[in-house]
């Protein structure tokens, strides 16, 4: 197993593909409704200009792709359509990533409708919304195959894309803030996300210096920084991972795309002052966790135990028989398929089907799914939507893809599963990773990129359960220290 794991390490910690996503796709895609405490935006006497900007995408002063919007007024509303075009190196390889979105908007900025596609190598997944009363109906798409979801609104949505426009006609004046609940499509969930006018400033563009607003955006504990002009142009925009948007004309936009310097997996991984030549026979784990604020984090509970700063992971006795650790009326939800866990899906059910036959113990037939998913797909790192349909059709991924995949393999036979991401080790360095829990008449981890059940006690989890509290992660990345204190071979 140590040498499997050594050869395979960078292929495996890819989770921070999917930060990237959610830190500036998702944000975009997303929608905000309700204004609270404020009058809904009105452009009564005015209609707004149409508006084409270009701008370019920098990682650390390097250009790494492009967006292009188009804003356009209609008889009766308005038109924002928006591509990003992305270029960036993870785990060896340069990936290329694209996004559209297409919305119709109503006359005062609210979402009528949207169509958002994004498409990396042979991955595709897309998502329409419209608005129906006071619910928003949701349309994901993964290999084809539709999954609907309808969430009640407490009022009108915005679609991020265009917060600029909304909040430049909303009245607001520096030093105000406003709290607002934001639709995240790539967790198909509802989010609080919170923004304050700051101060006004001047901001050199293409060369010439020009009046700004600067607007705060936090989002589960990140920060996302947005300048607009007096006119309500966005003309720089900066957020995760040093990502930076800033316009500039067409032909800057699109010439010499460099990608990212280094590698982002890399970049983001922790190097650890002890280093564990067989990480795999640990039996407990003692790390100090600084840097972030751990309350927000599902760090507590099952084999992880956390007093104060410290965080102790002892590893899990397969043969040990103890109490559930969940009544069972708490399981229902870690069975339903989902927008990405596609666990009712005809080809999912017949293979899980195939893979527990002839039956056995819960716990023989969750390592038989886990075991199948570690010898039948390929370790490459994917940037898209991590979901299981796509995984089995293509048969390749990283860990997120692993994880979507046999959760979903798990629900349909029968067995709750969730997903949960954190760190593990790699030859000398925590790298941000995503695996599974699979209850089997108490909770035990699984790692089908590693083929590990249980998962080794270098499995740090960090976020899990829900697919929405895995955004939990996003203000982790690039903040959290890590320092090991103790640690205990098995005998």
């Amino acid at each position: 197993m140590a040498d499997k794991r050594s050869m395979r390490g960078l292929w495996a910690a890819a989770v921070v593909c999917l930060a990237l996503f959610l830190g500036l796709f998702g944000f975009r895609l997303g929608l905000f409704s309700g204004m609270v405490n404020r009058k809904p935006v009105t452009v009564t006497g005015q209609t707004l200009p149409d508006r084409e900007t270009w701008m370019k995408i920098l990682q650390n002063d390097s250009k790494i792709g492009y967006s292009h919007s188009i804003f356009s007024n209609r008889e009766d509303h308005y038109s924002l359509a928006e591509t990003l075009f992305l270029q960036v190196g993870i785990m060896g390889l340069t990936h290329r990533v694209n996004l559209h979105t297409e919305a119709i908007l109503n006359r005062d900025l609210t979402l009528r409708s949207f169509d958002s596609r994004l498409r990396s190598g042979p991955f595709e997944f897309s998502a329409t919304g419209r608005v129906e009363d006071k619910t928003l109906v949701v349309t994901a798409v993964a290999e084809g195959k539709p999954s609907e979801i309808r969430l009640p609104l407490s009022s009108a949505p915005y679609l991020s894309a265009g917060l600029a426009y909304a909040v430049c006609n909303s009245g607001m004046a520096p030093k105000d803030t406003l709290s607002v609940p934001l639709f995240d499509p790539s967790s198909m969930a509802v989010v609080p996300i919170r923004v304050t006018v700051e101060e006004k400033e001047d901001i050199v563009i293409m060369g010439m210096k020009q009046a700004a607003t600067r607007l705060l955006i936090e989002f589960k504990g990140a920060r996302q920084q947005v300048w607009i002009s007096e006119n309500g142009e966005v003309l720089r925009e900066s957020g995760l991972m040093g990502l930076v948007l800033e316009k500039t004309d067409k032909h800057l936009a699109l010439e010499r795309i460099e990608g990212g310097r280094g590698d982002l997996t890399e970049m983001l991984a922790i190097t650890s002052n002890v280093t564990f030549d067989a990480p795999e026979k640990l039996e407990m784990l003692k790390v100090k966790i600084e840097g972030i604020d751990t309350a927000s984090l599902a760090l507590a509970g099952g084999r992880q135990a956390l007093s104060g700063q410290e965080l102790t992971v002892t590893s899990e006795d397969l043969v040990e028989q103890v109490r559930a650790e969940e009544p069972e009326k708490n399981l229902e939800d870690f069975l339903q398929p989902d927008a990405l866990i596609q666990s009712d899906d005809p080809a999912i059910r017949q293979l899980a089907a195939e893979i527990v036959a002839p039956g056995g113990s819960p716990r023989e037939q969750a390592e038989r799914l886990m075991r199948w998913v570690y010898e039948n797909i390929d370790k490459k790192p994917v940037v898209s939507m991590p979901n299981a349909l796509s995984t089995l059709t293509h048969r390749q991924g990283d860990c997120n893809e692993h994880a979507m995949l046999l959760a979903a393999l798990a629900r349909a036979a029968g067995i709750p599963a969730q997903v949960e991401t954190g760190l593990v080790y790699l030859k000398g360095k925590f790298f941000y990773h995503a695996w599974n829990r699979l209850y089997a008449g108490r909770w035990i981890t699984a790692d089908a990129t590693f083929g590990q059940m249980p998962a080794d006690v270098t499995h740090i989890r960090l976020a899990g359960g829900r697919l929405d509290q895995q955004l939990d992660l996003i203000p982790v990345i690039g903040n959290i220290r890590l320092t090991v204190i103790d640690y205990k071979p098995t005998r």
